[in-house]
């Protein structure tokens, strides 16, 4: 912690809230105003309650991120314009996002570790089964390592805080492993809320009881859902990633204290980019996927009812995209009956080039009029809409059956 003074007062605002300074400063001495700034995270710095010795911390780290961002300026007019930033993690690809206008619109944020993240080497041998394989063996490996790394750290004396910070780094490490430069301090503001939840959820357990939530039979169960969700070519698309994720929870257990749950947040944290990652490293060879099985829902008795049917099994649905109204190009998928329902649908954009801006649904056992969602989650459904502004498409479609 901070040395030679007493505690702070915490203060009641957050490091990015109005009324804001502009501080300009050599770039080399960034690194400086980091190290001043960063041993204030412990909770002897700070007095306040525990909920605002706690906040105190998180916006050390905001601070420290908000320094980090700093741009270069070669005009000093233009130097301290405010971008009132912001970042978020998107929630359909995991990228981490950030808003220069309040948070209005988003884009990818520069210079995060996940942003400079390379490309994993693929897998080598010919695309199919055996490649999926071993994909899937890499990511139980990996996901291995994190509860193996996390268990490790129960034992030892830490504030939550600081064992949420400890998970972190346990966490991203097979994201690290591929970094060719940016910076973690832009990174761990999003993901704070997250660690959050997974070390809570833990904190207090001892090894033994959390090493217990991981059986064998679990790590076959994460095996076959790794195997299901991945593309013949050993990489997941975004949509696998949200379903890995759903699936964890639904088979796994969705409690905080479940092994569902601890493996949906990792792979959460991870985003699509870290799972890619760790279906790329690893010797792949360690389980076998004959197994697994994975049939989806069966899609025999659902219709194309916007859109053009090209192709289908009972497991799959391929179509191409209606102009249902002027600018609005669609897909929708209807059940034979409101209780004729599916779990975990997902969509793969197989040629068009578009980013879908709606996915509608009704829940399961319910009629269509009335109940049209536009948020779909993974949950049971009997009527699915793909809708778009950006023209013409094809998508496959799958499910899987609810549990």
């Amino acid at each position: 912690m901070a040395k030679n003074r007493d505690p702070l007062e915490p203060i009641p605002y957050r490091p990015a809230d109005e009324p804001l300074i502009c501080l300009k400063v050599n770039r080399n001495w960034l690194a400086f105003l980091i190290a001043v700034v960063y041993p204030n995270r412990y909770p002897e710095a700070w007095l306040g309650t525990l909920e605002e010795n706690k906040q105190a911390r998180l916006d050390v780290l905001e601070l420290i991120d908000l320094i980090a961002q700093a741009e270069d300026c070669d005009n000093m007019a233009e130097c301290c314009e405010d971008k009132q930033r912001a970042y978020r993690i998107n929630p359909d690809t995991g990228e981490i996002e950030v808003s220069y206008d309040g948070g209005v619109t988003y884009e990818t944020a520069p210079g995060t570790i996940y942003s400079n993240a390379v490309e994993p080497a693929p897998l080598a041998g010919e695309d199919g089964d055996v490649k999926r394989c071993e994909a899937a063996n890499n990511v139980v490996d990996n996901l291995k390592d994190v509860q193996s790394g996390i268990s490790s750290k129960l034992e030892l004396t830490y504030t939550l805080f600081d064992f949420a910070v400890t998970i972190l780094v346990e966490i991203i490490a097979i994201v690290l492993a591929g970094i060719t430069g940016g910076t973690l301090a832009a990174l761990v503001v999003p993901l704070i809320p997250k660690i959050i939840e997974i070390a809570r959820s833990i904190f207090g357990l001892s090894s033994a009881a959390y090493d217990g939530l991981f059986t064998e039979i679990v790590w076959t169960t994460v095996r076959c859902i790794a195997y299901c969700h991945v593309g013949e070519n050993g990489k997941f698309t975004a949509q696998a990633w949200t379903a890995v994720k759903n699936d964890l929870k639904q088979q796994l257990g969705s409690g905080s204290t479940q092994a569902g749950a601890n493996l949906a947040a990792m792979v959460d944290v991870w985003s699509l980019v870290g799972l890619n990652h760790a279906a790329a490293i690893g010797a792949g060879t360690e389980g076998n996927c004959d197994d697994c099985d994975c049939n989806g829902c069966d899609l025999t008795d659902w219709t194309v009812s916007a859109g053009t049917e090209i192709s289908r099994t009972s497991t799959e649905i391929i179509a191409e995209a209606a102009e249902v109204s002027p600018g609005d190009w669609s897909v929708q998928l209807t059940a034979a009956t409101d209780n004729t329902c599916c779990c975990n649908m997902t969509y793969e954009i197989l040629s068009g080039g578009v980013t879908i801006t709606v996915v509608g649904y009704v829940p399961c056992g319910l009629p269509i009029e009335g109940n049209i969602g536009f948020s779909y989650a993974g949950g049971a459904l009997r009527w699915y809409d793909l809708a778009t502004h950006d023209g013409p498409y094809t998508v496959k479609i799958t499910a899987s059956e609810c549990a």
